[in-house]
């Protein structure tokens, strides 16, 4: 691998650009300005070194971006949370090409490279954000050995997003994934992104029954398989449906108390076991919108907690968002940052904007 240099102000992957000393710890007095008290952290905000050991030794949010030592051209944009690290590889158009995700929670001394994502933009000479992805691989490995690979794509002919996952009918070879947590300011091993050898990661689809289609999915319907919720009956879904009409009835003329009400009756009257039916998690998402409009945060964290019992194929992906705007507007921007991580891993950036453009803004405020 080529030498780096390093600095600690942040990359700012929405312009393609460094970020200045004083923007990048504005960003983190704004980040931690209601969990940390004000002396505590201006104590440590004095200059990009110093909180750099304080987070590093705190496992809190900082970034490290490095340059090829011979020039100033952008390689990697570093990110280090809660003992996490996302590592971002840049292209000569300043634009993120690929990352790997290492967590850690699976060995007392190591990370674990549980994802490498990597995107194709519209062309190769122009600067584009991630929402503009014309397709992305995904690789999502776990520390036994599971590889499941997630393409996504928009087809030139329709115009329609289309996505498919396989999965290794075998175990893979993790030995490539585990890296030691760096010391600070030492951050080569990390940052390197040779880990596999030329077709290993196409290896184990390559034979017969080598990969298992787990799903597919053509961007206007459900997902075809696996579908874990029933559908109502023609009546049911009428109360459904006039439940949501009147309570953005009430909402409109200001009623959000009697709007909340409407809603919460209809869930209560929904057949049992609820978690089988859609209808459920919609009711909760709406009831928690409704309260954190009303600027009831604390009531929309305790609603917001039990929508894990709600999953579905539709869902799923998104929990982390409607998690992460509750907790951004409860003041935890950190704990928010985390969730919406969470979706970014799932999916990506470009998916949250296309397809929920309210929860990518308050995404943009946290970057």
């Amino acid at each position: 691998m080529e030498k780096l240099k390093y600095t600690l102000c942040g990359w700012n992957g929405s312009y393609g650009e460094i970020q200045n000393e004083e923007d990048t710890l504005d960003y983190y007095r704004t980040l931690y300005q209601n969990e940390i008290s004000t002396e505590e952290l201006e104590k440590h905000l004095i200059s990009l070194d110093a909180w750099a050991q304080y987070a590093y030794e705190n496992k809190l949010f900082f970034n490290v971006t490095a340059f090829l030592d011979d020039n100033d051209q952008p390689l990697i944009s570093l990110t280090f949370n809660e003992g996490n690290i996302i590592v971002e590889f840049i292209d000569e158009c300043n634009r993120i090409h690929m990352d790997y995700v290492f967590s850690n929670g699976h060995h007392p001394e190591k990370l674990f490279l549980t994802s490498l994502h990597y995107f194709i933009y519209p062309d190769n000479d122009n600067f584009y954000t991630m929402l503009d992805v014309i397709k992305d691989v995904q690789y999502i490995f776990t520390p036994e050995g599971k590889l499941t690979v997630w393409e996504r794509y928009i087809d030139e002919k329709d115009g329609k997003e289309y996505e498919e996952a396989k999965e290794a009918s075998d175990p893979v070879n993790i030995e490539s994934n585990w890296e030691t947590y760096p010391q600070l300011g030492e951050y080569d091993k990390i940052c390197n992104i040779d880990r596999w050898g030329d077709g290993e990661l196409a290896m184990p689809f390559t034979g017969e029954n080598k990969a298992i289609l787990v799903n597919t999915y053509d961007g206007d319907s459900i997902l075809k398989k696996n579908t874990p919720y029933y559908r109502l009956t023609e009546d049911q879904q009428n109360i459904v449906d006039d439940a949501f009409t009147q309570a953005q009835q009430q909402y409109r003329q200001g009623k959000m108390d009697k709007a909340i009400e409407i809603l919460e009756n209809a869930f209560h009257a929904l057949p049992e076991p609820k978690e089988n039916y859609k209808a459920a998690s919609d009711f909760i998402i709406k009831i928690v919108e409704y309260h954190t409009e009303n600027n009831n945060d604390e009531e929309a964290l305790r609603i917001i907690s039990k929508l894990d019992k709600y999953l579905n194929a539709d869902n799923y992906d998104a929990l982390p968002l409607y998690k992460g705007k509750v907790l951004y507007n409860a003041g935890q921007k950190k704990e928010s940052y985390n969730e919406f991580q969470k979706y970014i891993e799932r999916r990506s950036v470009k998916e949250m904007g296309s397809d929920y453009p309210d929860y990518y803004k308050v995404f943009q405020k946290l970057i």
